[in-house]
């Protein structure tokens, strides 16, 4: 059963018993700067008796988010975007920012800039990135990053891939995702997607998901299937 995404605090059934009024309104102030998502699977992993939850931490806005010390772009990304959402910083690598969207939003991810800014920064000219690729040799591996490209629908995803297959010096094709420990059911619900990366991940061109797991109750029975079907 595919979970219901949240996309907003207000959203998520019994607020009012989970967290005090006080709090409510606290949490949703940061909300108004720094977006909340989540859904219903990875929200029921919660201890909400425990505010100092490790999952609920990952997740749920902190009002020290407010503090608005240190930069939108710690790792100096900008110094080494080369197009719009595509980024050259190893020899061997690039890194396409595929998607501007995730399963749920990591209180602590580095690319807030992202979700806040009016100006997108992710890929919406696949073809320029191509022909960057191409007319770079020494690109063996291309990273598909974001956001989250599993959240995209996987004709869209299958699109890039295969055209990043048809170039003759990328050897391996990687996904960033957060899919398997935040929502699971996307990758169980859609066989065509698991199809997809069978069919462009071979000997001579492997395509390999780089997940994210933060805490052990995110191993959930589940994640570890869709991990097992990947």
């Amino acid at each position: 059963m595919i979970p219901r995404i949240i996309n907003r605090l207000n959203q998520i059934e019994d607020w009012e018993y989970l967290l005090p009024a006080k709090e409510r309104e606290e949490l949703e102030r940061v909300e108004r700067i720094f977006p909340f998502r989540s859904n219903e699977y990875y929200l029921s992993l919660i201890n909400w008796e425990d505010r100092e939850d490790p999952i609920r931490r990952i997740v749920i806005p902190n009002p020290n988010e407010l503090e608005l010390s240190g930069r939108l772009d710690p790792s100096s990304e900008k110094s080494y975007t080369r197009l719009p959402g595509l980024q050259h910083k190893y020899h061997q690598t690039t890194l396409i920012l595929f998607s501007d969207v995730c399963a749920g939003i990591c209180r602590f991810c580095f690319r807030k800039r992202l979700f806040l800014l009016n100006e997108r920064e992710v890929a919406v000219d696949l073809d320029a990135c191509l022909a960057y690729i191409r007319a770079h040799p020494e690109i063996t591996d291309v990273l598909l990053s974001g956001g989250d490209p599993l959240m995209l629908p996987t004709p869209a995803l299958e699109h890039a891939i295969g055209r990043i297959r048809e170039i003759e010096h990328v050897r391996i094709i990687r996904i960033g995702s957060k899919v398997p420990a935040y929502y699971p059911q996307r990758i169980l619900e859609d066989p065509e997607l698991l199809d997809l990366i069978q069919r462009y991940s071979t000997a001579e061109g492997r395509i390999y998901v780089m997940t994210q797991f933060n805490h052990p109750r995110e191993l959930t029975s589940v994640a570890k299937k869709a991990i097992d079907e990947l």
